[in-house]
């Protein structure tokens, strides 16, 4: 079981394009709350031993890292791959949503255990999170150009896309609280940068 696991970060072509036509959506769920739950777990083991946070405090943290940590890890993963799917059809994808989360589960698993072994290591553990963090979004390109038949132009501009979308979201929802908290003070600045996505 967990030689698949390191062999789809050693050699994810091979293993996605043989994984391709699998569609097991509640396999793929289980399997991400597992790797939340050891992920979880490692989080407790370090309140209890290394990172021992204020008096009462363990208990709450530590158990709940490990109902907190599954449920995120498998909601992220099914809202991750809805937004991405939803993107790789406007970009004329023909795969489904079931085969391109089974493929995103298969590195995702071992990624979430790996980050949190890394994120007990000082100094150096960060450091690595950044450059796993960077192939994993190889990693979902590479599904992407597999499950869609994109190019490798396309399934980036298909993880770009929902990025950009977001962050302008952000930016206007964020010059739209300003204006409505300091309407006073900064009407003169709103207008000008919602003027800029032309809604001034």
């Amino acid at each position: 079981m967990f030689e698949k696991y390191i062999e789809v970060l050693k050699t994810p072509k091979a293993v996605f394009e043989r994984e391709k036509n699998t569609t097991n959506l509640m396999g793929d769920i289980k399997l991400i709350g597992i790797a939340g739950i050891i992920s979880g777990i490692l989080v407790a083991i370090s309140v209890y031993t290394i990172n021992s946070p204020a008096p009462g405090m363990s208990d709450v943290i530590g158990i709940g890292s490990i109902v907190i940590v599954p449920i995120r890890a498998i909601l992220g993963l099914l809202i991750l791959s809805g937004i991405t799917y939803i993107f790789a059809r406007l970009f004329g994808g023909k795969g489904g949503y079931n085969s391109q989360t089974h493929l995103m589960a298969l590195y995702t698993a071992p990624i979430i255990v790996l980050t949190t072994i890394l994120s007990l290591i000082p100094t150096v553990g960060p450091f690595i999170s950044v450059l796993i963090a960077l192939y994993s979004i190889y990693l979902l390109i590479l599904v992407l150009k597999t499950v869609h038949k994109f190019s490798t132009l396309k399934a980036i501009g298909t993880w770009l896309a929902p990025m950009i979308f977001i962050t302008i979201l952000f930016v206007i929802v964020l010059v739209v609280l300003t204006q409505v908290i300091f309407a006073d003070t900064m009407i003169p600045y709103s207008r000008t940068i919602l003027s800029v996505f032309g809604l001034a």
